[in-house]
């Protein structure tokens, strides 16, 4: 399993030249085609209070659309933006929950269906060629697993996430949300 973890600005951050994006999908297909290995995960730690900011969308959408580079080393990848929560408080940004909404994304070829449920939601990210579990603000701990039905068969659908739980602070403890 290949992984890839990146603060959020190195996935927005462009140069004159190209986007550091861009530099992950050209690793990923010399990955792929010298051992043929995919990049599985793609890890974007965040303290974003714009977590819906249209960079990280077009640069999204030329990830999994391959507006960037044609990208077989990407085609199964998962990205997932941890940000903080809405209780995040830095020197310049009172919090008024414009923190939050950790995400995951997904080829548009696993086929996510609409969700609307309050910890989270299922949509394609303002119609782009993706699929996107987005969580809401507050402070949770999510537990989910990526099984790659696709490694052992590529002519599956099926969603390489599962969500299993997710958790809310409860005094000392994390107490399990039903959903």
């Amino acid at each position: 399993m290949a992984i890839n973890t990146l603060l959020c600005l190195d996935y927005a951050y462009r140069d004159i030249y190209q986007s550091n994006i861009n530099l992950i999908i050209e690793k990923a297909n010399q990955l792929f085609f010298e051992t043929r290995q995919k990049l599985d995960l793609l890890a974007v730690i965040e303290c974003n209070p714009k977590p819906e900011h249209p960079a990280f969308g077009d640069i999204a959408t030329g990830f999994y659309g391959h507006y960037l580079a044609c990208a077989p080393g990407i085609d199964d990848t998962v990205t997932i933006f941890c940000n903080s929560s809405d209780e995040t408080v830095t020197p310049d940004h009172e919090p008024h929950g414009s923190y939050g909404h950790s995400s995951v994304l997904i080829h548009k070829k696993h086929k996510l269906k609409p969700v609307q449920m309050a910890e989270f939601s299922i949509d394609n990210f303002n119609n782009r060629p993706l699929g996107r579990l987005r969580f809401n603000t507050a402070t949770r701990l999510h537990y989910y697993s990526l099984p790659f039905f696709h490694d052992l068969d590529p002519r599956t659908t099926r969603t390489p996430l599962k969500v299993h739980a997710i958790f809310r602070p409860d005094q000392d403890r994390w107490s399990r949300i039903k959903f």
